[in-house]
């Protein structure tokens, strides 16, 4: 037998040239890992305690996204602290950010969300601006996850989505000479 060749040891459990790798289902992806452990005992509780940890991801709410974000003094983009005015601006986006979303799932963000966000704020440059605050403090936990436990940023990044739509001139032409005259 060689040593190149997987072997399979217990459900989602695989050993290959003497280490032990899981090939588990964690947080809706398919991973494949290699575990510390070397026996299968300690391997199998090694595996039980990784399939725990997307629950703790879920239980991560925006709310905590915010405090982390304020708690490093709202950081730029170079991961320097903001001082002054815009820290006072930024510490007052998050308390409307808060009101509306301080509770819910930070995994669970979408332009749905976002647009009712938008419908709840109004349809004003605050508004985006909010947006804006809400996107760095994901990208800050993103960027820090062994404290926060974000492993991806769920911050949709085309936000122009949850603007209000435009047709498209070819969308509103005439389908015949009548419409057109009507116009």
């Amino acid at each position: 037998m060689s040593t190149k060749e997987w072997s399979k040891i217990g459900e989602n459990l695989y050993r290959r040239n003497g280490a032990i790798y899981h090939r588990s289902q964690i947080g809706g992806k398919r991973h494949l890992g290699k575990l510390k452990s070397v026996t299968i005992r300690h391997a199998k509780q090694e595996l039980a305690e990784l399939l725990q940890k997307p629950r703790e991801k879920d239980e991560l709410t925006v709310g905590k996204v915010l405090d982390f974000y304020l708690k490093h003094d709202c950081p730029k983009r170079n991961e320097q602290p903001r001082s002054g005015r815009q820290l006072t601006m930024e510490i007052g986006r998050t308390v409307s950010l808060r009101k509306m979303l301080g509770s819910f799932p930070v995994a669970n963000l979408n332009h749905g969300i976002l647009r009712d966000y938008r419908d709840w704020r109004g349809h004003t440059r605050a508004c985006e601006l909010d947006i804006i605050t809400l996107a760095s403090a994901c990208r800050w936990a993103y960027r820090n996850p062994e404290q926060t436990g974000l492993m991806q940023n769920p911050m949709p990044m085309d936000r122009p989505r949850f603007a209000p739509t435009k047709q498209h001139c070819r969308e509103r032409q005439p389908a015949n000479a009548d419409q057109l005259h009507l116009l």
